[in-house]
């Protein structure tokens, strides 16, 4: 009998041992329950160390209303192989520095000293009045837009420049010069910097813009033939 009892208390025993060792394990459901949840998890991208390449910029679009524009003679100046290309006339060291410095100075090589920012300009487009008119369109395409605002301080410099030359003594009887020696505008856009004093700026501007909008990858040059669409030389 004493056999018997110890039997069954081994039996109750091993029973109670197994209950307990299931009870510690996750049923199916709890088991289903953790895999939804992982599964609805955001799971991060993998690095794969490659550069994400930046949104390209949305430059807002411009309308250019119907207009014809005069101009006066002038000379148009840029970088030697846009010159050679376009029958325009390469810049110089002097012509720089006459531009858009306060005085013509040398260095030690006497080369004229020129703006430290045109090391940050990719093209540029200058149509210099001739004679004493003050019609100017000048256009700047920059490497990097950091360096747009002291480009803009460049062609601020030229535009008081030629605020402060004697235009005045030279003035034709229709007072040209005096008529839009004051309306010139100076804009970033994209990737150029814009200058334009003629008898309409805001429709030389809104020009540039708009070739700007459309291309944003195009040069200088295309930027001044868009302003200067009108003109017959």
């Amino acid at each position: 009998m004493k056999k018997i009892i110890t039997l069954l208390l081994i039996a109750i025993m091993i029973v109670t041992a197994v209950s307990c060792a299931d009870s510690g394990k996750p049923s199916d459901t709890v088991k289903q329950t953790e895999q939804q949840t992982k599964a609805a998890q955001p799971t991060e991208a993998a690095d794969t160390g490659a550069a994400t390449e930046p949104a390209p910029e949305q430059l807002p679009d411009v309308t250019v209303p119907d207009a014809v524009l005069t101009y006066v003679p002038a000379d148009v100046y840029t970088t030697k192989e846009a010159a050679a290309e376009n029958g325009y006339k390469e810049v110089s060291k002097v012509n720089l520095a006459d531009w858009f410095m306060d005085k013509k100075e040398l260095d030690s090589n006497f080369e004229f000293i020129i703006p430290a920012e045109f090391e940050q300009i990719e093209g540029y487009v200058f149509r210099i009045p001739q004679g004493k008119h003050v019609m100017e369109i000048d256009v700047f395409k920059v490497k990097d837009k950091a360096a747009l605002q002291s480009v803009i301080a460049l062609a601020e410099k030229r535009y008081e420049k030629l605020k402060s030359s004697d235009w005045k003594l030279y003035d034709d009887e229709q007072g040209s010069n005096a008529k839009i020696i004051e309306t010139g505008k100076i804009e970033a856009y994209g990737d150029f910097v814009i200058f334009t004093l003629t008898n309409d700026s805001e429709i030389s501007m809104l020009r540039a813009k708009k070739q700007i909008h459309d291309n944003p990858t195009c040069s200088a040059v295309e930027v001044y033939k868009a302003i200067t669409s009108d003109l017959t030389e």
